[in-house]
């Protein structure tokens, strides 16, 4: 271990001589990163694509080293023309979807790489796009924030066999951020910045129902899984909606705050509202709406919310760190301050997703050129998937947890064989907090 030590001249030397071994790691994994383009899809030669440049610093000391996790073997998927803004599996984990800014979304074969479908027809960007529970349809979302610019503020739906248009879903006046399918594929629920959300007819295409407006500017929505309500997070607190009739059932709070997120806990007994101006998490009985407990320990405005599938764990991103809270435990709290633990390499985060089993999350971190995986039990890192030149933009769990794939700023998507993971024995101690802002 080479060390910086500034108070004498023989530490100088060092520091000369620990920039001059940090520029050759930095060339040396740079040709790596360019070999592992030609490599063949699936080879399982180690090479140097998997080697992983780490500088760690403190005020007492710099270190530079190379890292060489288990190779990964990924295939790299090549077709589109713009940036690829989001990636989604389908439910049998056999096919991928991608949006992107040159106006398509695509679908692909994950086992070889194939473009088995482009489906053109939006005028702008595409935002998003998810598979419905079935599999057999895909629904996209487009549109710019730019007033200058046409935009085209529409979402979609397509067959994923023909990828054919099957409807247009017209009425947002604003580009739209987000579209999914209800937990039985009848209906489609988009979120606008024109502060609305709207149900629609999966099958047609007609709009059924808005909610939010003027008085209520809605930043985000979710179905519950059973399909009957919808959440949504407004910029003065959270609501509960009847989706058949567009009633609003519950008011989660009295105390008007800024909520950036609203998500029913899988089981739907919990809804977790995160607040950006008061840096809470609360956690809320669905059925009644009273609190159940504070979640306490961001130190910035709080922007996502993800619950594992059974509903045990929950994590929370602000713009720098994440923590992974135990629910049974925070339940028990009765309305209390719970504390939470922050995820080993959660610095910068973009996004969080979970293992289908709940055991492992993947995490968009580090000024968004680093994917970690993660134990969720120890908050520790197993395992980094990092591109050395480009920024990703997502990154996601197939449903079957066998690989991830990311989505990244050079308009390709890597799929990695996450069984190749290398399992590293997770620490019994939680993860260290000793990095955290104050």
């Amino acid at each position: 271990m080479m060390k910086w030590l500034p108070s004498n001249r023989s530490s100088n030397r060092n520091a000369v001589c620990c920039l001059f071994t940090v520029a050759a790691c930095l060339t040396t994994f740079h040709a790596a990163a360019q070999s592992a383009e030609t490599r063949p899809a699936g080879d399982k030669h180690p090479g140097l694509s998997a080697v992983v440049l780490k500088l760690i610093s403190t005020s007492e000391r710099a270190t530079a080293r190379l890292e060489g996790p288990p190779d990964i073997p990924s295939i790299v998927l090549k077709g589109h023309e713009g940036t690829i803004w989001r990636v989604a599996f389908s439910p049998d984990s056999k096919r991928l979807v991608s949006a992107s800014s040159d106006k398509t979304a695509r679908i692909w074969d994950v086992a070889t790489g194939e473009e088995q479908a482009v489906l053109r027809g939006h005028k702008n960007k595409v935002n998003t796009a998810a598979f419905s529970p079935d599999g057999q349809r895909v629904v996209t979302a487009s549109g710019v924030p730019w007033k200058e610019q046409e935009t085209d503020n529409t979402a979609r739906i397509w067959d994923v066999e023909s990828g054919k248009e099957q409807a247009v879903l017209r009425g947002h006046t604003a580009w739209i951020e987000s579209a999914t399918f209800s937990p039985d594929g009848q209906r489609i629920l988009t979120v606008s910045r024109d502060s609305t959300a709207r149900i629609w007819s999966a099958e047609d295409g007609k709009e059924l129902v808005v909610l939010g407006g003027e008085d209520v500017a809605v930043e985000s929505a979710m179905f519950s899984s059973d399909g009957a309500r919808v959440v949504t997070a407004s910029t003065d607190t959270a609501r509960v909606w009847d989706v058949e009739s567009g009633k609003e059932l519950l008011v989660l709070g009295g105390e008007k705050k800024s909520v950036r997120k609203a998500v029913f806990s899988p089981d739907d007994t919990l809804i977790v509202t995160t607040s950006w101006d008061k840096r809470t998490v609360s956690l809320w009985d669905a059925a009644t709406g009273k609190q159940t407990a504070a979640l306490v320990g961001h130190k910035g405005g709080v922007q996502k919310a993800v619950f594992n599938p059974d509903s045990t764990r929950l994590i929370t991103m602000d713009l720098n760190w994440a923590r992974v809270w135990n629910v049974p435990q925070a339940r028990k709290a009765k309305g209390g301050m719970v504390l939470g633990r922050t995820l080993e390499g959660s610095r910068n985060i973009q996004s969080i997703s979970f293992r289908s089993d709940g055991t492992r999350f993947v995490m968009l971190a580090g000024m968004g050129y680093t994917v970690t995986v993660g134990d969720v039990a120890t908050g520790k890192k197993l395992a980094e998937l990092r591109h050395v030149t480009y920024w990703i933009h997502d990154a996601v769990f197939s449903p079957d947890g066998t690989r991830v794939a990311t989505a990244v700023g050079d308009k390709t998507i890597r799929i990695w064989d996450a069984e190749s993971v290398r399992a590293r024995e997770p620490s019994s101690q939680p993860a260290s907090r000793e990095a955290e802002p104050e």
